[in-house]
């Protein structure tokens, strides 16, 4: 019985691959990719810069 679940867990994983392939490489999905990652590429999310001098956040001992 156990031989037959891990039988049945293998061919529902190597369908489950199959079917993200052919979403993957279906016909028209090139452009959505492209155009994520031309959105990605372009994205201006830069972190503001620091004027001045930067604070100490560092912790201090007590004698």
């Amino acid at each position: 019985m156990l031989d037959l679940a891990r039988i049945l867990f293998t061919v529902g994983c190597f369908g489950a691959f199959i079917v993200f392939v052919l979403i993957a490489y279906r016909k028209g999905a090139k452009a959505g990719y492209d155009q994520i990652a031309k959105e990605v590429v372009d994205d201006d999310d830069t972190p503001p810069t620091v004027s001045g001098s930067l604070k100490d956040n560092s912790v201090k001992e007590s004698v």
